[in-house]
Order: C-alpha cells, then sequence, then structure tokens
C-alpha cells in the first residue's frame, strides 16, 4: 500500500515499527481489539488529508528489493574484501 502512496493502519508491533511512521506515513493500534481499530479509523479519517502521498510512496522506496539486493550485495563485498 505504502509503495503506493496510500498510507496505512497497522497494528503497533513487529515489523510494522520500522515500516510505519505515525502520522506521515500511516497511524498505528495498539491492542488487537474491534474497539482499537475503531479507534484507529476514526482517527485515519480525521487525519486522512494531512498524508502525502509522495512523502509515502518515498519512505516505502527505502524498503524496495533493488535496494536490499544492493546493500546487501555491499555488505557480502565488504566482508569479502575483509578477509
Amino acid at each position: 500500500a505504502q509503495a503506493q502512496g496510500t498510507p496505512i493502519i497497522a497494528y503497533a508491533k513487529g515489523g510494522a515499527l520500522e515500516t510505519v511512521i505515525e502520522g506521515k506515513t500511516g497511524l498505528f493500534f495498539t491492542e488487537q481489539t474491534a474497539q482499537a481499530i475503531q479507534q484507529a479509523v476514526t482517527q485515519f479519517e480525521q487525519q486522512a488529508q494531512n498524508f502525502d502521498n509522495a512523502i509515502i510512496r518515498q519512505h516505502a522506496e527505502q524498503f524496495s528489493e533493488e535496494r536490499f539486493r544492493d546493500q546487501f550485495k555491499q555488505l557480502v563485498e565488504s566482508k569479502l574484501n575483509s578477509h
């Protein structure tokens, strides 16, 4: 969703904490309950106009497959060169 510039509502655990910026690329809910999700949706509806699709898309690019591949390659090469 973020790669398309769409803000998301995510559970505030695990990988979402690394990929979502609260209030900038999406919103979090902290409990896995219907009430917590409902509150997050209501908050999202109130703040929807504050999200910038271009910023969200730009942020998502740092998690692209290409960037991962390039950084992993650099890491492997640096370790090989140090031995």
